[in-house]
């Protein structure tokens, strides 16, 4: 999912938003917060063009994944967990349609998942504090991606995911902000290694940082982009995503 990057089952934090009762297939990614609590992008759960609290499906076809699970396993199905609830801001409005400078999908893209049960393994320690995350974005600090979305594939083909998370490493912040987006506080911007980036179906995914014992929650990806040229292969170019923190 993330374009050159490495495999990583058995990944904790990481997720799959899955729907219905088919074969699970990764549609949006998520972090395992806290205990009965996944936290992905608001856009992922959310009616395209709609207003929340309308959902783009029934509450009850709302399932995620045991945490860093191959999706192709045979226990995936049986094992993943029903959401109950959803809270995203009460005013986010799923709209999309940037040649009419019209953005506020991006505004505050993040939704809290109330799980049915506990997921296996462990969350998150914390989410960082403001004083970290002004040390990530100054780019003192670096961070890490897991994912379950498309792969890169020869000729910039981009291919559905494999049922595997994939890990990058080495994620920087920067002081750069998009006007369409009113709070800076909530927002990052970060730069992939060369050669490496965010793919589709990644939305949702964690940015989080190691600082010493603990894995720290920067935010939420929601956007980026870099990946056509890099599955072409062209490692001169930097991915970059945008998060909501």
């Amino acid at each position: 999912s993330i374009v050159n990057g490495s495999p990583a089952v058995g990944s904790s934090y990481v997720v799959a938003m899955l729907t219905g009762e088919g074969e699970p297939q990764a549609g949006c990614t998520g972090a395992y917060l806290r205990p009965r609590v996944v936290v992905t992008a608001a856009h992922c759960v959310i009616k395209g063009e709609g207003r929340a609290p309308e959902l783009n499906r029934p509450i009850d076809q709302f399932y995620v994944s045991q945490p860093g699970i191959d999706l192709k396993s045979p226990d995936a199905k049986q094992n993943k967990v029903r959401v109950l609830k959803v809270w995203t801001e009460p005013d986010y409005f799923n709209r999309w349609q940037p040649e009419k400078k019209l953005m506020e999908t991006q505004v505050n893209d993040v939704a809290f998942l109330f799980l049915e049960k506990e997921l296996e393994g462990a969350t998150l320690t914390r989410a960082a504090t403001r004083e970290e995350i002004e040390d990530f974005r100054l780019g003192s600090k670096s961070a890490f991606h897991l994912g379950y979305g498309t792969i890169g594939g020869p000729g910039g083909v981009m291919t559905s995911n494999d049922g595997k998370p994939y890990l990058v490493e080495g994620i920087v912040g920067n002081q750069s902000h998009p006007d369409h987006i009113p709070l800076r506080d909530r927002h990052l911007n970060v730069l992939y290694p060369y050669g490496k980036s965010i793919g589709p179906g990644d939305s949702g995914s964690p940015l989080m940082m190691n600082k010493g014992n603990e894995v720290l929650y920067l935010g939420t990806i929601y956007a980026g982009g870099g990946w056509a040229d890099i599955a072409k292969g062209n490692t001169s170019v930097r991915g970059v995503a945008s998060v909501t923190v």
